[in-house]
């Protein structure tokens, strides 16, 4: 979604009120070129999203990178 589109579809807003959300697309969209998003490239991991974060709090003990969880973890 381009930022002038949004922008021009709801008139009485300004681009700016948009811009926190355009590039969090951005930086959590997985790039054609190498596979990666522009957030794990730097830093390592790919992002938490709000809607883990409620499914984490529902589940303390479970880590919050799933790379390291046991399946035995993730399915409690």
């Amino acid at each position: 979604m381009h930022l002038r589109k949004v922008t021009l579809a709801n008139p009485g807003t300004h681009w700016s009120d948009w811009l926190p959300d355009t590039l969090y697309a951005m930086r959590t969209l997985v790039s054609r070129a190498h596979g990666f998003t522009p957030f794990r490239l730097l830093y390592k991991q790919e992002p938490v999203f709000p809607e883990q974060l409620a499914y984490y709090e529902s589940h303390p003990g479970l880590p919050l990178d799933l790379d390291v969880a046991t399946e035995a973890e993730i399915l409690q």
